[in-house]
């Protein structure tokens, strides 16, 4: 073999060996250091304090987030820029312009000339960080009942990254996202398992036989509420975390495919039906059953 073959393979072989080592570096030992110093970010876990150490370049100031309580943005910035685009006389022509979606489509008639505007997005280069400490498991369960999530979270960094240090934090923080972030997994079952004991204890609490005519429920972050209508045309409910069923016997109103019920006459709870039970409701109340106003 000439030599020059062999000196080839043994120079492509030398590069795939630096290629693997730069990638074991950045995908590997980097990240699965406690440690993360970028350019603008450095970051440490602090096991003893059990929290996340942050400082910003050239700041004195240490910010922390309790470990489990971290949530995390990375947001590419970009700009949309126009330009004009000039075009030449001659016959009629005509101009699809999309935006959001919608292909809007313009004849323009015969002229000289005539100027068209296009918008491009382009990439700045740079990532938005936001980094936050969120109330666990609080913040989680009103996500999950889909409730405002105010003041459930604390913004700890916010900072812009170039691309290359956005890159390497995002997977510096991910690595060690089973120390960092919440166990979602974990509490959400609990939260199922909650939920499923609040409905069983309303459940319990019926004095009637048999399936109710109707019977509704949803959770919040407050707990349960629960209505059921039973087939003599009575209705009780209950909410909160420790729900107590009581009967209705005060108003009972109906609008927009809700049952509105006031216990106590104050206390009002709404109770979004479905159709089939809307077709049951009216079967009670054509009985004389059940009255609404």
């Amino acid at each position: 073999m000439h030599p020059y073959f062999v000196y080839a393979a043994w120079g492509a072989a030398a590069l795939f060996v630096v290629f693997a080592v730069i990638l074991w570096r950045q995908h590997v030992t980097l990240p699965n250091r406690p440690v993360f110093k970028g350019k603008t970010v450095h970051a440490w876990l602090d096991t003893s304090a059990g929290a996340l150490h942050l400082q910003r370049e050239k700041d004195l100031c240490v910010l922390a987030i309790p470990f489990g309580h971290l949530a995390m943005a990375f947001n590419a910035q970009s700009i949309v820029e126009s330009r004009q685009i000039h075009h030449g006389g001659g016959g009629g022509k005509l101009s699809a312009t999309t935006i959001g979606g919608l292909t809007t489509g313009t004849y323009i008639p015969p002229s000289d000339t005539w100027t068209q505007t296009v918008y491009e997005k382009r990439s700045t280069g740079l990532t938005n960080v936001k980094l936050s400490s969120i109330e666990v498991p609080a913040s989680l369960h009103r996500l999950w009942c889909k409730e405002d999530q105010k003041g459930t979270a604390r913004t700890v960094l916010e900072v812009t990254l170039e691309q290359g240090e956005a890159e390497a934090f995002s997977r510096w923080l991910w690595r060690h996202a089973k120390l960092l972030r919440p166990d979602i997994d974990g509490l959400r079952k609990a939260w199922d398992t909650t939920c499923q004991g609040w409905l069983a204890a309303c459940r319990r609490q019926r004095q009637a036989s048999g399936k109710p005519a109707v019977e509704a429920h949803w959770f919040s972050s407050e707990g349960i509420r629960y209505l059921a209508v039973e087939e003599d045309g009575s209705i009780h409910a209950a909410r909160g975390e420790a729900p107590l069923l009581t009967g209705v016997d005060g108003l009972v109103g109906w609008g927009n495919q809700h049952l509105v019920v006031y216990k106590g006459g104050r206390d009002e709870m709404r109770f979004p039906l479905f159709d089939i039970d809307i077709r049951r409701l009216q079967t009670l109340v054509r009985k004389g059953k059940l009255r609404l106003i």
